[in-house]
């Protein structure tokens, strides 16, 4: 019966990808291109009368979290937030962002697990060890994601994305996770997860996920 549900649950999110996730991501794909040229150019856009110079840029995946915010905070929020929506339709408008170059990246989430392939809650202590930057920590202390270098969609670019993971998760850095007890799993679910898995105490140490409790 649960083998059953499973296949059932696989064929729903196949159907999904194929119909309707990936149709829809070729359509935005003229939009999503931003790539460096076109964060220079939000640089830029800190000198247009109207938007907040004072503010400090960041880039996307930092892990920056304020906890407590009072009103004026959650003011200067919806500021900042509006000033990015500004640089983004400027940006839209003035044909800054790239479209002559089609690149492809990847992320490749993975499960830490222990002999029993069970969750192994060590992604703290792995990334310390390993300090390798393409590697970050995900929701749960037993994922961890790799993101992989940005390529140019031609020649033999998947050949050297399936380098570059292999490399990432490969024998050497696959020995990090062997120091602490555990392995590493290619998935996106683990099957052996259970509910008494996802408790506060496996949730990863960082404020961007402590903000959930």
């Amino acid at each position: 019966m649960a083998l059953a549900a499973l296949e059932k649950d696989l064929h729903q999110h196949i159907h999904l990808e194929n119909n309707i996730l990936f149709p829809r991501a070729v359509e935005m794909e003229p939009i999503a291109e931003a790539t460096v040229v076109g964060l220079r150019e939000v640089a830029k856009i800190g000198q247009r009368p109207g938007v907040n110079q004072s503010r400090t840029v960041r880039i996307m995946g930092e892990h920056v979290v304020e906890q407590g915010l009072d009103e004026q905070k959650e003011q200067m929020f919806m500021k900042a937030l509006l000033d990015d929506l500004r640089a983004l339709d400027y940006m839209l408008d003035n044909d800054l962002i790239e479209s002559d170059v089609r690149r492809i990246g990847a992320e490749q989430e993975m499960f830490l697990v222990d002999e029993n392939l069970r969750p192994a809650p060590v992604s703290v202590e792995v990334l310390k060890h390993a300090n390798d930057p393409r590697l970050t920590t995900e929701i749960a202390r037993f994922n961890l994601e790799a993101n992989l270098t940005p390529l140019s969609l031609s020649g033999n670019c998947f050949s050297q994305m399936e380098s570059e993971l292999n490399e990432v998760h490969g024998p050497s850095a696959g020995r990090v996770p062997t120091h602490f007890g555990a392995d590493i799993l290619l998935s996106g679910i683990l099957p052996t997860l259970r509910k008494s898995d996802l408790t506060l105490e496996n949730l990863t140490p960082a404020p961007r996920y402590q903000q959930l409790k």
